[in-house]
């Protein structure tokens, strides 16, 4: 179970990116202990288990796993990933499957409109649950706010905000993402595109190109 930021008292940004917000290891003074437990105990055992069950393919599952520190935050179409790691498509849905089936991972699809710029979508964007096992799988450790990397987290814990609300007000809405083969993007889409979210750290001069494009 992971907190939301107003349950956590005296909340800091930084914090919560390295450590995550699963509860009881966010105020842990030795939070890397505990969240390397948390996936060697939990993810690597059960989900891998489970996996390797369904597949019968326990070193191609184990491989599969560690592509998900590659994966993570970023644009990924199955095919790329089978010739990377050398796991069959079959298998990676399988695998990608189980991750979002046991809520350790969200997909999110592309937001495209036929009329629209020409945009992308057949590409997946893929996110851990939480923000302290994704910099554990992804062997990261920020140490302020001002690196490409906390935004990059910052735009992770922003998409865990947007799904927990809809969950908590009973919503529906899709979440995706916009990106034009020109490079344009917007960081997320809610429902039928009502609703454009860009995250920054910092604005700064140039960075709502993807908004403004997104709206014409």
């Amino acid at each position: 179970m992971t907190l939301s930021w107003i349950e956590v008292p005296d909340f800091q940004p930084l914090q919560a990116s390295n450590r995550g917000l699963l509860t009881g290891i966010y105020t842990e003074t030795k939070y890397r202990r505990s969240l390397a437990a948390y996936v060697r105990d939990y993810l690597s055992e059960e989900i891998i288990n489970e996996a390797a069950t369904a597949t019968r393919k326990a070193d191609a599952l184990i491989r599969f796993f560690e592509t998900l520190r590659f994966c993570h935050g970023e644009v990924y179409i199955t095919p790329t990933v089978c010739w990377d790691y050398a796991v069959s498509a079959k298998n990676v849905k399988t695998y990608f499957d189980i991750v979002l089936d046991s809520l350790i991972g969200y997909r999110l699809y592309p937001f495209h409109q036929p009329r629209g710029r020409q945009s992308i979508s057949a590409a997946h964007k893929f996110y851990l649950f939480d923000t302290g096992v994704a910099g554990h799988i992804c062997q990261r450790t920020l140490k302020d706010m001002n690196r490409p990397e906390f935004g990059r987290a910052f735009e992770y814990f922003i998409l865990i905000k947007l799904i927990g609300t809809r969950s908590y007000q009973e919503k529906d809405h899709a979440i995706k993402y916009w990106h034009t083969k020109s490079g344009l993007k917007v960081d997320f889409i809610l429902g039928n595109g009502g609703v454009a979210i860009e995250t920054k750290v910092r604005v700064r001069q140039g960075d709502l190109q993807g908004i403004w494009a997104f709206r014409e």
